[in-house]
């Protein structure tokens, strides 16, 4: 084999070695990103009831100011409920969330 069609060769190798290793790369770091989102999901879910239930512990006790709670928390619930059916609005909430706005 002459030395033009080895180096050839060679070059190819390496090219090959490098999309591999860039796939490779680029997998990891989807996982990563995965992995994290979750994360952040397992912990963002209970932090966000305990916080729910240190609010509802300051709530006054009179039934009418309880009626009044109950309903705006019917309401943060329904709109919740409604951002989730929406994959659009899921997005745009997660971006919000991702730059510390909410």
């Amino acid at each position: 084999m002459n030395a033009e069609t080895q180096l050839a060769e060679l070059g190819a190798r390496l090219a090959e070695i490098g999309i591999k290793n860039s796939a490779s790369a680029i997998f990891s770091k989807i996982q990563a990103v995965r992995a994290k989102r979750d994360d952040e999901a397992a912990i963002g879910e209970p932090l966000a009831i305990l916080l729910q239930k240190a609010i509802a512990s300051k709530v006054p006790t009179d039934p009418q100011s309880k009626l009044e709670y109950d309903k705006l928390l019917v309401i943060l619930n329904t709109e919740a409920l409604r951002v989730a059916q929406d994959k659009d609005a899921s997005d745009r909430l997660e971006r919000l969330r991702s730059k510390g706005i909410l």
